[in-house]
Order: structure tokens, then C-alpha cells, then sequence
């Protein structure tokens, strides 16, 4: 598979969303809806997981279900989020293989540096193969997107793809680009999409590869402190919709 996002970029806006309603809000933006879909439609993507559930787990949904042995595992720290999305499935009578689950967000260690995300045991992952795509849309605001890429690489097939949402911010994803490109080197290819939606780094997999890259005494010194900062407002945010580890599941065929 030889992704080209340019490719894709001249397609999307065909793609006709109109069966569908589009809530607004904190939802992947319509454009990059489109993208999404017109990326799992052209390359015959079946295995997908996404990081926020809501509009977008029913874009994917809509077009992995036409693939045989298809898979989407949506991750999300907030039932609210995991639960709407689960009914705009079946509200939609879109009968596919996937699976619900909400984890806290709580701190990790990536080569010393503490960064926030999702609290996922290791045996989740076991059962599981490997990724055609994955989207990163969330933890929302910036509690868990450096860590997201660091902790998805190895579950990615080479050549496989990450899409990451709200990339034109340049204090947050631009800069963890730039981190993702120097820990991973020549291992990935990212291109930055910053017209589509709120801008999307389209991320390919080209080889396996460790961690090549530790972090520097600054770096980690400051994003532990901003780690630590993240996670009061994690805690005063989870007093409105985050639920503990509870797994929401949805299966149909």
C-alpha cells in the first residue's frame, strides 16, 4: 500500500456526507470527516483504532463495514462521548465488528519523560492485530497527544497510517511532529494537511524501529512539570464526563 495524502486531498470533497448529521461542537470537522472516510474507501482500510470516540467512529464505521474480518477499537476517556457514538451506530443501523471502551487518562513514562494518556493495560493490546489506520483525536486539549504517537507506533503495520486531528496548533501537534520525526527518524513520513479541517499530519509507517531518540533534561523536566499541571486539570475536567476504566462495549455483525 503506497499511501499518497495528495491523492486523497483531491477526492474528499466529493464524498457525499449528506445521509449524515453532523453535530457540530468538539466533532471531527465535516472536511476532515470526509478525508477519513475517502482514506479507509480508496485503500481498502478494515482495521482501525481511534483515540475520541463520536461523529468520526460512525464515519469509520460507515465504510470498514463493507470489508470482511473489519475491526474498529474506539478509546475514549469519557462514557458521555463513548456512549453517543455507540448509538449513532445503531441509530444508523451500521452493523459492524467494534468495540467501545473508556480508560482514565493518568501519567506514563516514554524514556523517562512523564507524559498523560489513556490508562490501557497491556493485555488490551494482546488479542489484538495490528493497525491499517489510526486516528488521534483525542484526550481533548492537550492531555495525552505527544504520548498518543509514542504508544501506537508499534501497534501500527508498516504502512500503515495515523491521522491526527487540530494539527495546525502550533504549541501542540506542530511541535510534537517535530518530536515524533526525531524519536523515529526515516522509520516514518509525516505530511502536514493545514487547509483540511483544523489541519491533519497524515503519518505513515515505513519501518519498525525503536525509540531511537532520549529526550533531552530540559525536555523532560518541563514536560513533567506540564504533565503534572495536565493532570489537576484532568482531574477538575473528570468531574463532568470521565468515568473510571470502565469498558462500554458494542459488538454487532
Amino acid at each position: 500500500m503506497k499511501l499518497s495524502p495528495q491523492e486523497v486531498k483531491g477526492d474528499f470533497m466529493d464524498y457525499d456526507i449528506s445521509e449524515f448529521s453532523h453535530p457540530g461542537g468538539w466533532a471531527l470537522h465535516v472536511d476532515s470527516c470526509k478525508f477519513l472516510a475517502t482514506l479507509i474507501r480508496k485503500y481498502h482500510l478494515k482495521n482501525v483504532l481511534e483515540f475520541g470516540s463520536g461523529f468520526s467512529s460512525l464515519m469509520i464505521a460507515n465504510e470498514i463495514r463493507h470489508s470482511t474480518d473489519h475491526l474498529l477499537v474506539s478509546i475514549d476517556n469519557s462514557q458521555y462521548y463513548s456512549q453517543i457514538a455507540r448509538q449513532s451506530l445503531v441509530k444508523n443501523n451500521i452493523k459492524v465488528n467494534a468495540g467501545f471502551y473508556t480508560f482514565r487518562i493518568r501519567p506514563r513514562i516514554y524514556h523517562k519523560k512523564i507524559l498523560l494518556f489513556y490508562a490501557i493495560p497491556q493485555d488490551f493490546w494482546s488479542n489484538l492485530d495490528k493497525f491499517d489506520l489510526v486516528l488521534i483525536d483525542a484526550p481533548h486539549h492537550d492531555f495525552g497527544r505527544e504520548a498518543s504517537f509514542y504508544e501506537i507506533f508499534c501497534r501500527l503495520k508498516i504502512g500503515g497510517i495515523a491521522v491526527i486531528d487540530d494539527s495546525n496548533r502550533k504549541s501542540m501537534e506542530m511541535v510534537y511532529a517535530k518530536k515524533w520525526q526525531q524519536v523515529f527518524g526515516d522509520a516514518i513520513k509525516i505530511t502536514l494537511l493545514k487547509d483540511i479541517g483544523s489541519g491533519l499530519s497524515v503519518i505513515t509507517k515505513l519501518q519498525d524501529t525503536p525509540m531511537g531518540c532520549k529526550f533531552s533534561k530540559h525536555d523532560i523536566l518541563i514536560s513533567s512539570l506540564k504533565s503534572a499541571r495536565n493532570f489537576f486539570r484532568v482531574l477538575a475536567y473528570r468531574n463532568q464526563h470521565v468515568t473510571s476504566a470502565n469498558k462500554c462495549n458494542y459488538w454487532s455483525s
